[in-house]
């Protein structure tokens, strides 16, 4: 079993790997354009397709997640203690 303290600097080491909230943010930002982009190369017709559809539901997802983490990225900071 490690000392604690090494089990610590493992934990930190571990979350620093995540990636942040604007690195998210951009490669969904990306992928949201490519997305865009490619259903407005598809005529019309083509949405009701299988691939249409799963574009344009695609492009909602994109489009409502990153509405919700942009906006948690104008929200003041809080603070928050571990539970357990």
């Amino acid at each position: 079993m490690k000392p604690k303290h090494m089990q610590a600097t493992t934990a930190i080491k571990t979350e620093c790997q995540a990636p942040t909230l604007p690195a998210v943010i951009q490669r969904l930002a990306a992928e949201h354009a490519q997305v865009t982009a490619e259903l407005a190369k598809m005529p019309p017709d083509a949405w009701l397709n299988v691939r249409g559809r799963a574009l344009a539901n695609r492009e909602q997802e994109l489009h409502i997640t990153l509405d919700v983490l942009q906006r948690l990225t104008q929200q003041p900071a809080q603070i928050t203690e571990p539970t357990h």
